[in-house]
């Protein structure tokens, strides 16, 4: 290999000034002087090497032990773990080195260590290798820039992906051989690869939706540790804009998780929801302090026939779903009024006569249900169930002073009271199961993107998923030429020779044996021939006519099919209306030339040639 690319041959013997078919063997056999002091030159200048790096490495930890050394004395132990990993590390670097140099070992393999194997330990290691992002790319591009060689980075690449493509082929193969030809699939294979294959799928379908529903047995308690209720003023009027003043603000009383019974007698079911009674405080937990000047201006506005009032109720709950994993809901519970005119009238006799006066009530100013419902979107509606759950009731406010039992009843400030039936707001409240640390962050609207996140998820997990399976079946027969190869020993012995060529630092022959296999690449009937099946196994009639040494000769073309075959030859034609065009024979003997230089048995019979130097140990490093 040395002595061909020093004399600028060609690889095959097919081209160049010589002429000669075997003269990569011939030089061999006879190599010329430079060769013979780089034999002898090298070996002795590797062993320098490493005996100058020996001295080295411990002149260099000699040195800085005298330099570390403490007032106490010397320590003749190393004391820095890294100092001792490091020495270790390339002592064993060296070792290997002089045991290379000793028995003389070459590198006839390249690509891939994790390729050189066949074992199904190598294969997982390489298919993990393969699979984790950047590291195969940052691999070939450190090697490249670093190394000298013919080869632009994308044709390494090129060179990486066939040999790798070569090794996933063998193993293929070899894995085939397991079973005898023709024989039915045995049933493990059945089970493990048919049936787990369809249980992943069955899983990536339904297990979204199943994990988001009632079906998880993971399902966390939503559990409500909080709770607020309030009644809001609204008053509006087209000239003088829009007022409001809280009315009625009181946290709960009490909070009371229902059991299974109790909840399944308000028609509630326990298997998927939790239920809370929630009492409030008739009395709001302020006092309603309003200055003078508001009280005239809400007064105004009243005053206007276009006026509208109205009072919202708002029911505000914290959720626990875990640790850390805390959300609220709100909503409205009480809209508007359900007469809107008659409030305003109240109202606004309340303001007119001053709010020093006489408590007064507002009956019936809203529906209140007793029941509703927080669903994962953590939006709170009426609750549909049996029993009295989701009754409707009217609710009153009523406007009173403090009581004179109490230190600060001088003053008689003011507060609102807001009952239902005569008693405080009871309001039960259902929350429904959810999937551990899955909770939504609420919108300003009280409503969630949780549904939508939970839709695209499940949409993206799937396509995405079922896109990369598609990708692994799809256009499988257009691969079916590179990757149905019974017998890949001779295309890897190609590619090991571009990377022993590499080696050596024999650029030309780098260079020439790429482009090699990019032709038996290109050509899909010279890639078949050198392929070939060396046994029964994957030949159709399950005979061994098309053994290794044992093919049958195969017939020279004629020099009308070489033309067809070949479009890129040159043809000179002359066309004639009475019979088919007219051939010129120099053109059709180049194209013999090129039809016999591509001859598989000559391709094997060279890259034999190539490799029997490094058999024979007649070439070193």
């Amino acid at each position: 290999l040395a002595s061909a690319g020093a004399s600028g041959s060609t690889p095959w013997g097919g081209g160049g000034n010589t002429g000669r078919c075997n003269g990569i063997e011939e030089e061999h056999r006879s190599p010329d002087r430079r060769t013979q002091i780089l034999q002898y030159i090298a070996p002795m200048l590797q062993k320098t090497l490493l005996l100058c790096q020996l001295l080295l490495l411990h002149g260099l930890y000699i040195q800085a032990w005298t330099s570390g050394s403490s007032s106490e004395g010397r320590s003749p132990a190393m004391g820095n773990a890294a100092q001792i990993i490091f020495y270790l590390l390339y002592i064993i670097y060296l070792a290997l080195t002089s045991m290379q140099l000793k028995y003389d070992v070459h590198v006839v393999r390249g690509g891939l260590g994790l390729t050189h194997n066949m074992d199904l330990a190598s294969y997982a290691a390489f298919k993990v290798y393969i699979a984790i992002p950047f590291v195969e790319e940052l691999r070939v591009l450190a090697d490249w820039t670093v190394t000298k060689t013919s080869l632009d980075f994308f044709m390494w690449m090129k060179l990486e992906d066939a040999q790798q493509s070569l090794f996933r082929t063998t193993r293929d193969m070899l894995v085939r051989r397991m079973i005898p030809r023709a024989a039915p699939r045995p049933t493990y294979e059945k089970v493990f690869q048919g049936g787990l294959l369809l249980l992943a799928l069955m899983a990536l379908i339904v297990g979204p939706i199943t994990f988001f529903s009632s079906l998880n047995p993971s399902f966390m308690t939503n559990e409500v540790v909080q709770a607020t209720l309030s009644a809001q003023l609204i008053v509006s009027s087209p000239g003088f804009g829009e007022k409001t003043s809280e009315f009625y603000h009181a946290g709960q009383k009490r909070l009371l998780q229902l059991g299974r019974t109790e909840m399944l007698q308000r028609g509630v079911d326990a298997s998927d929801r939790d239920m809370w009674q929630v009492e409030f405080p008739d009395q709001s937990d302020n006092f309603w302090l309003i200055s003078s000047s508001f009280e005239d201006q809400v007064g105004d506005i009243l005053a206007q026939e276009q006026s509208t009032a109205n009072i919202d109720v708002k029911l505000w709950v914290e959720l626990h779903a875990g640790a850390g994993v805390t959300s609220s809901a709100q909503s409205t519970l009480s809209i508007r009024a359900n007469s809107s005119d008659e409030l305003r009238e109240v109202l606004n006799r309340t303001f007119s006569g001053g709010l020093s006066g006489s408590p007064f009530n507002i009956d019936g100013f809203g529906e209140f249900p007793s029941s509703v419902h927080i669903g994962n979107n953590l939006l709170i509606t009426q609750a549909k169930s049996e029993a009295d759950s989701g009754s409707i009731e009217d609710a009153t406010l009523s406007l009173k002073t403090s009581d004179s039992s109490h230190d600060i009843a001088l003053l008689r400030l003011p507060y609102w009271r807001l009952t239902v039936g005569g008693k405080g707001v009871t309001l039960f409240i259902d929350t429904e199961k959810v999937p551990p640390n899955f909770v939504g962050t609420p919108t300003s609207g009280g409503s969630v993107a949780q549904t939508t996140s939970v839709i695209a998820l499940y949409g993206g997990i799937v396509f995405t998923i079922g896109r990369f399976l598609r990708f692994v079946f799809q256009d499988g027969s257009k691969r079916m030429v590179y990757e149905e190869l019974p017998d890949t020993r001779l295309l890897l012995d190609l590619c090991n020779g571009i990377y022993i060529a590499r080696i050596q630092g024999l650029l030309e022959m780098e260079y020439k044996l790429y482009y090699q296999l990019v032709q038996i690449y290109r050509s899909p009937e010279l890639l078949f021939d050198i392929s070939r099946s060396p046994d029964h196994h994957t030949t159709p009639n399950g005979t061994t006519d098309c053994l290794v040494g044992k093919r049958p000769a195969r017939p020279r073309p004629s020099r009308s099919h070489l033309q067809a075959s070949r479009p890129h030859t040159e043809r000179r034609t002359t066309m004639s209306l009475d019979g088919p065009p007219v051939v010129d024979s120099a053109a059709a003997e180049a194209a013999d030339g090129v039809f016999e230089a591509l001859d598989s048995s000559s391709l094997r019979r060279r890259i034999g040639d190539i490799r029997r130097p490094l058999d024979d140990g007649t070439l070193s490093l």
